[in-house]
């Protein structure tokens, strides 16, 4: 019998603690599901807001409507419903106006909560970002990927080489202290190297385009030391112009490989990979990443 969830007003940045321990291989989050609201999304929370049991989600907009998504307690939810603000549900009002922890990246402020909305004992994610009219839902599981050893399209993923390049620093929107992307070898998830930075700096990689219709998985593995429930912004870069940016958020302190795979656009060529690190924490660097894999048919 599948456990039932604890029906638990989250705010923003809290992860829903479980008794299981997680592998020595990490975490790993399924590709994200994504639901449409209304413009401008700054702020989400979880919780029963309709009465029925089961683990809602609540959206705030920058013009202050109320969007919420009814759960169905299996990681899946209902379209969003939009209020006006003295319309929408008081719980959900209550859980939103509690002290928020939003995050500012590349070109949009950032939101995350965490809850188990598929009652599996495992904490899920859902996101919102101002630049994006959507929530994304990100279901954990605590078996590892593991990834075919050959067919990836990205060179020196693991920054075996000793160096970054054909890696390299693009944006910075750091305010002091910062650290620029570079090699490390302190928390290497496999081999001896992996690449860390402190600050909100974007690590980049461009390639030969190829269309995302042949790509079968997007995976990084992301790790933030100095904290849980810590943001990463990862942009997909097409031949088009077009910059798509979304954010991931490590739900420990150890190594969480995230599955970016659903959040390619399709019929689109793409050429280039990024990833910026997180202002903040106490720890220098305060953001790792290794073993970047896009593989391709």
């Amino acid at each position: 019998m599948k456990p039932r969830c604890n029906l638990l007003v989250l705010a923003l940045g809290i992860v829903l603690t479980t008794a299981l321990t997680q592998n020595a291989f990490g975490r790993h989050f399924r590709a994200a599901a994504n639901y449409s609201v209304a413009h401008a999304p700054i702020a989400i929370a979880a919780g029963d807001f309709t009465g029925h049991g089961k683990i809602d989600l609540a959206v705030r907009h920058l013009d202050n409507t109320i969007s919420v998504l009814r759960g169905h307690g299996d990681g899946t939810f209902d379209s969003a419903v939009h209020y006006q603000l003295a319309a929408a549900p008081g719980t959900a009002l209550a859980a939103l106006n509690q002290k928020q922890s939003l995050y500012l990246t590349g070109n949009q402020l950032v939101a995350s909560v965490s809850a188990d909305f598929n009652c599996d004992g495992v904490s899920d994610q859902a996101l919102t970002a101002s630049g994006k009219n959507r929530v994304s839902i990100l279901l954990g599981e605590r078996a590892s990927l593991q990834l075919p050893p050959t067919g990836n399209i990205l060179q020196n993923p693991g920054f075996e080489s000793g160096a970054l390049p054909p890696w390299y620093v693009a944006r910075n929107f750091c305010s002091s202290p910062c650290r620029p992307w570079t090699i490390a070898t302190v928390h290497p998830r496999t081999g001896v190297y992996d690449a860390g930075d402190m600050g909100n700096i974007e690590m980049r990689q461009d390639f030969t385009a190829v269309s995302t219709s042949i790509i079968t998985k997007v995976v990084m593995w992301i790790r933030h030391p100095s904290g849980v429930g810590l943001p990463a912004a990862v942009d997909f870069f097409y031949t088009d112009g077009t910059d798509d940016e979304f954010l991931i958020f490590t739900p420990d302190q150890n190594w969480d490989v995230f599955d970016l795979t659903a959040d390619l656009e399709s019929g689109k060529m793409l050429s280039g990979i990024s990833v910026f690190g997180f202002s903040g924490g106490g720890v220098t660097p305060t953001t790792f990443v290794d073993n970047a894999s896009i593989l391709t048919q």
